[in-house]
């Protein structure tokens, strides 16, 4: 596999760069990642709206976390004082915020209902991994959208 294919595909540049649904620009990188190919595509196929881009990679990640928080359970939006549907919105305010506090408060992840197509997303804050984690790349393969 080419080295820049294995860079492109963990890196959390983009996202620092531009920011995205649960972190705010030039604040912190976060790697969004599909819990599925579909997910993966639809999601992306939001984010460019129809803009011709770089190329992108779908890759296969192992994902070994000790702390995530899960957005998508019932019990914790509601200690949270959060609908799932706020989590969606195109306002990105409230999910930029529950990202920013989720890692500040010690959080490797958020696992977050996807605003593109039925599934789930998994959002890594790589810089703020536990010894104990671990994040490792599979495979890699170009994609078109």
């Amino acid at each position: 596999m080419p080295q820049y294919l294995r860079d492109r595909a963990s890196s959390t540049e983009g996202s620092k760069l531009y920011g995205g649904r649960y972190n705010t620009k030039g604040a912190f990188g976060a790697l969004y990642c599909g819990e599925r190919p579909g997910v993966c595509s639809a999601e992306l196929r939001k984010a460019t709206a129809g803009r011709t881009l770089a190329p992108f990679v779908l890759a296969s990640l192992r994902v070994k976390l000790q702390r995530v928080l899960d957005l998508t359970d019932r019990t914790v939006l509601r200690r949270l004082g959060v609908w799932s549907k706020d989590l969606v919105s195109p306002d990105w305010t409230l999910t930029q915020d529950l990202g920013r506090l989720a890692r500040e408060a010690g959080f490797e992840a958020l696992l977050v209902p996807s605003a593109a197509a039925p599934g789930r997303n998994l959002v890594i804050f790589p810089d703020h991994l536990d010894p104990a984690s671990s994040v490792q790349l599979r495979a890699v393969k170009p994609v078109r959208i």
